[in-house]
């Protein structure tokens, strides 16, 4: 199955790796892995991007698109050490990738899944679709049409884009790197922000 869990059951061994991993609490991964068992209608054992999208959250997100990949990302390792076939998540997997949107709170490791850099890095790789580790024009202006396209004009979006662009390219190299991203968001509010699953 490529992971720790059986249809039935969450293994304690892999109930506590999830919660040193993810900051979790044994509540919050037991509501996961409930949920988790209702999107894998099939008992497949793992999910595919048609389950994600019954989850509400991400169903009528104008990003859905980029919000599966980033679940699904290609070339990933499970907890077992086995390779994880490409547009399949394992329930450890799904665990990690929700922990970034566990709200931040004092307490917190800055070096947490849900800490502020964390969260700008998921908002960057979910971006730069062309996994280049740089944000490019072309792809600031996609996610700028998946929002709003409808309402704004493709030469306005351009001109977003452009301006986003000239805005946060520090080295003027007509692309943005993660510092780059990264500075520029410094000032945004991230406390609660990309929380859109209630973990209490």
């Amino acid at each position: 199955m490529g992971n720790l869990v059986s249809q039935d059951e969450l293994s304690d061994d892999l109930l506590n790796l999830l919660i040193a991993q993810t900051g979790f609490n044994k509540t919050q991964i037991h509501r996961l892995f409930l949920r988790y068992e209702i999107l894998d209608k099939d008992k497949k054992g793992y999910l595919v991007a048609e389950d994600l999208l019954e989850i509400p959250q991400v169903k009528f997100n104008p990003v859905s698109e980029k919000i599966i990949e980033a679940f699904l990302p290609k070339n990933r390792i499970d907890l077992d050490g086995k390779p994880v076939k490409s547009g399949h998540i394992t329930f450890s997997q799904f665990v990690r990738t929700f922990s970034v949107f566990r709200p931040i709170r004092k307490a917190d490791n800055p070096e947490a899944p849900n800490s502020k850099e964390n969260k700008i890095r998921f908002l960057f790789n979910l971006i730069d679709s062309s996994k280049t580790g740089q944000i490019k024009h072309e792809e600031i202006f996609e996610i700028l049409e998946m929002m709003v396209g409808v309402h704004v004009s493709h030469d306005q979006l351009v001109m977003i884009a452009d301006r986003i662009v000239n805005e946060a390219d520090k080295t003027e190299d007509g692309s943005i790197c993660f510092e780059e991203f990264q500075e520029a968001l410094a000032d945004l509010d991230f406390e609660g922000k990309m929380a859109f699953v209630s973990f209490s």
